[in-house]
């Protein structure tokens, strides 16, 4: 899950990029999810500028600056996620393994959770607190 994910980035990023980490992925909630390969397509870049918008104003709402080094932190952690969950959870995980973006990146030492909604939710909560209050 989105919930998930964003956890476990928000656990292996330096702690004072955590809170950013945590809500990285913050859109998601208003827009959707997108696969990488599309939304990065020409045609799709009102979906990003949307969803550049609606995450500046999440993290303006939660008092997060974002900065370059932040961004660039976050990002190297959630590629690194996504081959672990690509690894776990594609039927063909070499398919999107041998692409350009994920070809050199290693799996971070971690295990995926794939917990049920519910669950997902509440860990999220827990993290959120733990960072927020």
């Amino acid at each position: 899950s989105v919930s998930e994910h964003c956890v476990h980035v928000s656990l292996h990023v330096p702690p004072e990029y955590a809170r950013e980490a945590l809500l990285h992925d913050s859109a998601e909630a208003y827009i959707g999810d997108m696969i990488r390969p599309l939304k990065h397509q020409v045609e799709m870049s009102e979906f990003r500028r949307a969803e550049a918008e609606i995450e500046m104003a999440v993290f303006e709402h939660f008092g997060i600056s974002s900065t370059h080094e932040s961004h660039e932190a976050i990002k190297k952690i959630d590629d690194r996620i996504l081959v672990n969950e690509i690894s776990a959870l594609s039927a063909r995980p070499e398919m999107y393994l041998e692409t350009p973006l994920l070809r050199d990146l290693q799996p971070l030492p971690m295990d995926l959770w794939c917990l049920d909604p519910g669950d997902a939710e509440v860990i999220f909560m827990d993290r959120y607190q733990e960072l927020f209050t």
